[in-house]
């Protein structure tokens, strides 16, 4: 009975915050309009913009997020990348919401060809663990991603890793997402996968042609794989922005040595947008209120938009989502250099990221 009677308050004493903070979420989504954003640079006052700027800005990084969850089926068997006629066909055990999803994403790729945009190389399945883990050491499974490039007047102009989210059935993705159940149990996940193999990675892509100063490198992803995205860019200070959408509050970044992430966070920039009332809203506010988005080194900026409807595993949707930044990035006066922003963050002026006490992640 003791027991029961100390459960009550606690649970009280929770539900009315998680309450408040929902409701305050929602009332939020309602308040924007689908032609708006709220945008957030750290923890300033959100600033109502147009969205076609941002949607036409994003919608290119967010095709890449999409395309990296296609089945392994449908690559290609050389180099792992997005296989266009493979998506136009129907495969073996295909759903018609399988087939129906490639063949957007087919569209998305043949969107991205004519703006210069190719998939060099892609990665399916777990990287293996280094030596000093020992033998013992099992890496989980369900890592995947793709590497892009556009190339501007015979030049590498830009690169993109795009990193796959979470599927539902693989457990690999899971472990992943709730990494901070297995401390004292620690598995070789996706995200020390990725801290661990992506200076390989980079110098891979160096190799191929785009070595040279002028390449922006980035990465995105979409929940698990804007983690990922983000815990990429904090091991590896070659890469300058990162695009997440959706993203999971679970980035990895404490496994990082303090000196390490604090030099590779200089002059780097973080878009993290998302749709309101999406599920993953309430764990980022949670997280975001033990350790706030920094205003810079590394800039993050908060993008807020509001074009789905339906639930909140709905709204998660990155497909979803894709279609509606592409649509608005349609509408007359949509630019995306308008708002841009990876000069502001090489060149913001601010104390670089603290070392936290406590860690969530």
């Amino acid at each position: 009975m003791q027991q029961a009677r100390f459960a009550i308050p606690i649970r009280a004493a929770w539900v009315r915050p998680l309450a408040a903070i929902l409701l305050a979420a929602a009332l939020g989504a309602c308040a924007t309009r689908p032609d708006q954003v709220d945008v957030t640079v750290g923890v300033d006052v959100p600033q109502p913009q147009a969205a076609n700027n941002y949607a036409a800005l994003h919608a290119p990084y967010a095709m890449m997020a999409t395309a990296a969850y296609v089945d392994e089926n449908v690559l290609t068997a050389g180099n792992h990348c997005p296989d266009v006629r493979k998506l136009g066909i129907r495969q073996p055990g295909d759903t018609d919401d399988t087939f129906a999803f490639n063949k957007s994403v087919r569209g998305w790729i043949t969107h991205l060809k004519q703006r210069q945009w190719e998939c060099r190389f892609g990665v399916v399945g777990s990287l293996p663990c280094p030596d000093r883990l020992g033998q013992d050491c099992r890496p989980v499974s369900g890592l995947g991603f793709h590497v892009w490039r556009r190339m501007q007047g015979g030049a590498c102009h830009e690169v993109v890793i795009a990193f796959r989210g979470t599927d539902r059935n693989d457990r690999g993705d899971w472990t992943s997402n709730f990494r901070f159940l297995y401390r004292l149990v620690p598995r070789f996940d996706q995200y020390d996968q990725v801290r661990t193999h992506i200076g390989r990675v980079v110098e891979r892509i160096k190799r191929s042609g785009c070595g040279g100063s002028g390449t922006l490198f980035v990465s995105a992803g979409h929940s698990l794989g804007g983690g990922l995205a983000q815990q990429a860019a904090f091991a590896d200070g070659t890469i300058r922005y990162v695009y997440g959408f959706d993203p999971s509050p679970v980035t990895g970044i404490f496994d990082i040595s303090a000196i390490l992430r604090e030099r590779n966070s200089q002059g780097l920039g973080v878009d993290r947008a998302y749709e309101a009332g999406e599920i993953l809203v309430l764990p980022r506010i949670l997280i975001e209120n033990i350790i706030p988005p920094w205003p810079c080194n590394p800039r993050v900026r908060t993008i807020r938009f509001n074009m789905l409807s339906g639930s909140p595993f709905a709204q998660h949707s990155i497909a979803a989502l894709t279609e509606k930044l592409h649509a608005a990035a349609q509408t007359p006066g949509a630019d995306p250099r308008r708002v841009e922003a990876w000069r502001e963050a090489r060149s913001c002026e601010g104390i670089p990221l603290l070392p936290m006490l406590l860690p969530p992640a």
